[in-house]
């Protein structure tokens, strides 16, 4: 059970059958997320879903005293979850229908840091592994799922030019390939030493594949050594990845297949400015002070 969540109502054999449909074919990370998503709000409503009635989804929303973006999830979870319930023939109709979603604007300048920064966060790390770490994470805009789950038979190299490339496994078993620097390349294939394609990239404790907790700890400890005052996760790496290309005029569709996004629109949130940026400072005006009065 994880952790925080106490005893929950025990799913029904209808509920076992549409949650085994519901997520077949979906990552492991997704089911987990989707299966403690169902915990606690079965932990509230107290009772199967096919009793479930719009005003104790209505209750269960205004209950929910957490982040914005992790309500969206819940939210988006139970109307998938109830879909596939009534598509089943359990329930006549959703419960989920009548409530009101939860618009959120990303603020990706929320979670901006400057270029040097997240240079002195992988230059002054003084363990090599984890330096790697962030330094992958940063130049390939990783997710931190798919940095775990690299092995040494995703990487490549030309023989010509001694570039490597890393085949990634994203969202929904999605493949696409990203060119490395010459200087990751180079880190990555003299870290590698004599280990298996099969062998994981990034091991954790006792030679076990790294885990996203590990990850998270490393990332927060290298803001923190550097002056980073907040909790960076490896999420703000894969932000300051795009934010940082696209300010180096990097094309839109370059990013966009960089990052894995499906739509172009997720990119283009990135194209924010920074904290102290307006487009004033572009404008060749004259201030009124300086302006001669008109005849």
């Amino acid at each position: 059970m994880p952790n925080g969540i106490t005893r929950s109502q025990p799913m029904t054999k209808e509920e076992r059958a549409c949650f085994k449909l519901w997520t077949q074919g979906l990552s492991p990370n997704t089911v987990s997320a989707y299966e403690l998503d169902l915990k606690l709000f079965k932990k509230f409503v107290k009772k199967p879903m096919e009793e479930v009635e719009p005003r104790d989804i209505q209750l269960y929303q205004t209950q929910m005293n957490t982040a914005p973006n992790s309500r969206q999830r819940r939210m988006a979870s139970l109307k998938s979850f109830f879909k596939c319930f009534t598509a089943l023939g359990y329930i006549g109709k959703s419960p989920v229908r009548w409530s009101r979603s939860i618009k959120i604007r990303p603020n990706y300048a929320e979670r901006y840091l400057e270029q040097e920064v997240v240079q002195q966060m992988i230059n002054q790390e003084p363990n090599p592994r984890n330096q790697l770490i962030l330094q992958t994470l940063y130049t390939c805009g990783l997710r931190v799922s798919e940095l775990c789950n690299l092995c040494w038979g995703n990487l490549t190299v030309n023989r010509k030019t001694n570039i490597a490339s890393l085949y990634v496994y994203g969202k929904g078993g999605k493949e696409r390939v990203i060119t490395l620097t010459s200087e990751l390349s180079q880190a990555l294939l003299t870290y590698r030493g004599k280990q298996s394609n099969d062998a994981p990239i990034f091991l954790g404790r006792f030679d076990k594949p790294l885990v996203r907790s590990q990850v998270m700890r490393i990332v927060r400890q290298a803001a923190h050594r550097v002056g980073v005052t907040v909790n960076v996760s490896p999420h703000w790496l894969r932000h300051a990845h795009a934010t940082h290309a696209l300010q180096n005029g990097a094309p839109l569709h370059v990013v966009q297949h960089t990052l894995g996004h499906e739509n172009l629109q997720t990119t283009s949130g990135y194209l924010h400015v920074r904290p102290n940026e307006s487009s004033s400072s572009f404008l060749n005006n004259t201030s009124t002070s300086e302006r001669k009065p008109e005849p």
